[in-house]
C-alpha cells in the first residue's frame, strides 16, 4: 500500500537521473526503473521499457500507512501501473517520460472510475502518449539540451514541470472517466493468445524450478560460443535478472514488483514481452515470460498458481534443497507453450485439469476475471477537490463530467457522429481554462470519432 497525493502522477528520467517527480515518495520507485530501463537497453536486443506494475509494501515502510491514510485525504493504492515513452532531442538525448495509474481496482475502491484491466490499459496509454507530446512541447525538448542547461535554466524547467503536473492533475480527473480511450482495441476482456518463452518458480529471489518454451539464444544482446550449453547460460541470464529485479524492488523501493513489459522494436521481432511475477504463498512465486494477450496470461497465471499453492513442498521450509521441488517442475513441464483466445469466456477449470489433474480451481476466477464493469457516476455535486486545482478548472469540472458521460453513451451506441460533438464541446472547455494537455487529448478523440463517423 502507498499514500498518494494524486492518483495520476508523472516524473521525468534523464541518464541516470530522476529530473522531476510530481511526488516526493515516487522517487524510490522510479530509481528502481532506471535499473529496468538499463535491463531493456543493454541487455535484451531491441527492446524498451514499457510498463511497470508494482505494489507498495506497508510491511516494508515506516510508520502506520493506513493510521496515517485514515487522517489524511490522501490516496490509497494498492497496485500502481507506471508507463514510460522515450523521446529524443536534436542535441541527441534521450528522456524518459512516466505516468503513474492506480490499478482497476483501486479506481473503484476510491471511487474515482469504474474499468476492466483492457479499458485501463487503453486509457492510460492514451494519457502517456498527449502526455508525452505535451511535455515536449512545454519545455521545447526538440530544441534544448538538457545536459548543457545552466542552475538557473533547471530551476525554470522545474517550475514549467510543475505547471504542467497541475494540467495533469485536471485533466486526469476528466480522462479517468473516458470508458472508450481506443476504439480499436477490444473492450470484451477475452484478449488473444498468450505465447510462453519461459517460466520458473521462485522462492524470493531464488529459483527452484525452471522451463523454456523457445529458443531464446536471439533475445539477448550477448554472444553465446559455440560448443557452449547456451541453454544453461541463458537461463543463468535470466534467473540472475529476475532475481535482481525481485531484491531491488524490496531493497531500494521498498515494494513488491509483479510486471514487466518491454517493447520489442527490431527487424526480427516486434510487439511485447511481459514478464509477470504472481506470488503463490509462503515466499514463493511464479513468473512468467511470455508474448500476446495480457488478458489471457492474467487469467491463466491466476490457475496455475493456485495449482501451485496446493502442492504439500510449498508448505515446507525452503532449506535449499532444489530436489524437493519435483512436483513444481513437473506442474512447468505441463504447461502449454500458448494458450489460444477463446470464443467463449475462459475456462479455469478445464485448463487446471490439463495441468495437473488431482487439483481443482475455483470456477468463480474466470467469471469474476472476466465480468463486465460499468462505470458508476458520481453526482453533479461532488465537491470533493484536490489541493492546487485551479478554481475556474473547479466550477466547471461537473459540466465536463457530464459530458464524458454523454460522449461514452454515444460511443457504447456507436453513434460516433454525436460522440465527435462531446469531444469537442469538452476540448473547447479545455481551450478556455487554458489547460492544453486536455484540449490536446480530446482534440485526437474528436478527429478520431470523426474519422471512424465517415468510414
Amino acid at each position: 500500500m502507498a499514500l498518494r497525493r494524486q492518483p495520476v502522477n508523472i516524473g521525468v528520467l534523464f541518464e541516470d537521473n530522476v529530473l522531476y517527480s510530481s511526488d516526493p515518495d515516487l522517487r524510490p520507485v522510479l530509481d528502481l526503473a532506471k535499473f529496468s530501463i538499463s535491463f531493456a537497453k543493454n541487455l535484451v536486443r531491441d527492446a524498451e521499457l514499457s510498463e511497470l506494475v508494482h505494489e507498495p509494501s506497508m510491511a516494508l515502510q515506516q510508520g502506520d500507512v493506513k493510521k496515517v491514510y485514515a487522517e489524511t485525504k490522501l490516496h490509497l493504492i494498492t497496485q500502481e501501473h507506471i508507463l514510460f515513452k522515450f523521446i529524443n532531442n536534436k542535441a541527441g538525448e534521450t528522456v524518459a517520460v512516466c505516468a503513474t495509474y492506480p490499478s482497476n481496482d483501486d479506481l473503484k475502491a476510491l471511487d474515482i472510475a469504474t474499468l476492466t484491466p483492457e479499458q485501463l490499459t487503453n486509457q492510460a496509454n492514451a494519457f502517456i502518449d498527449i502526455f508525452a507530446k505535451r511535455f515536449v512541447e512545454a519545455i521545447d525538448f526538440a530544441n534544448i539540451s538538457l545536459a548543457g542547461l545552466t542552475q538557473a535554466q533547471k530551476l525554470e524547467m522545474y517550475q514549467v514541470l510543475t505547471d504542467l503536473f497541475e494540467e495533469v492533475v485536471q485533466a486526469s480527473q476528466v480522462i479517468l472517466k473516458d470508458d472508450y480511450a481506443s476504439l480499436d482495441a477490444p473492450q470484451t476482456g477475452k484478449g488473444g493468445d498468450c505465447m510462453f518463452l519461459f517460466a520458473s518458480a521462485m522462492y524470493g529471489s531464488v529459483p527452484i524450478a525452471s522451463r523454456f518454451f523457445e529458443n531464446m539464444d536471439g533475445f539477448f544482446r550477448i554472444r553465446i560460443d559455440a560448443g557452449s550449453d547456451a541453454p544453461s547460460i541463458i537461463e543463468n541470464l535470466i534467473s540472475a535478472q529476475l532475481s535482481t529485479i525481485v531484491t531491488t524492488s524490496l531493497s531500494v523501493a521498498k515494494t513488491i514488483m509483479r510486471s514487466v513489459e518491454l517493447q520489442i522494436k527490431g527487424a526480427v521481432r516486434e510487439g511485447f514481452i511481459h514478464i509477470t511475477f504472481y506470488p503463490i504463498k509462503n515466499n514463493f512465486s511464479l513468473v512468467f515470460i511470455s508474448k500476446g494477450s495480457p488478458a489471457t496470461l492474467r487469467f491463466f497465471t491466476e490457475a496455475t498458481a493456485n495449482i501451485l499453492a496446493s502442492l504439500p513442498a510449498l508448505d515446507v521450509r525452503f532449506t535449499g534443497d532444489l530436489g524437493a521441488f519435483d512436483q513444481v517442475a513437473q506442474v512447468l513441464k505441463s504447461i502449454p507453450p500458448t494458450i489460444e483466445s477463446q470464443e467463449k469466456e475462459l475456462d479455469l477449470d478445464e485448463i487446471a485439469e490439463d495441468l495437473y489433474t488431482e487439483v481443482l480451481v475455483d470456477d468463480n476466477y474466470a467469471a469474476n476475471g472476466l465480468k463486465k464493469e460499468k462505470d458508476k457516476e458520481k453526482g453533479d455535486d461532488e465537491e470533493d477537490v484536490a489541493d492546487g486545482v485551479d478554481l475556474q478548472f473547479t466550477k466547471i469540472k461537473n459540466k465536463i463530467f457530464k459530458i464524458q458521460g454523454e460522449l461514452n453513451s454515444f460511443v457504447a451506441k456507436n453513434n460516433l457522429k454525436a460522440a465527435a460533438k462531446k469531444a469537442k464541446d469538452i476540448w473547447n472547455i479545455a481551450v478556455k481554462i487554458k489547460n492544453k494537455l486536455l484540449a490536446m487529448y480530446y482534440e485526437s478523440k474528436f478527429n478520431t470519432l470523426t474519422t471512424r463517423a465517415k468510414a
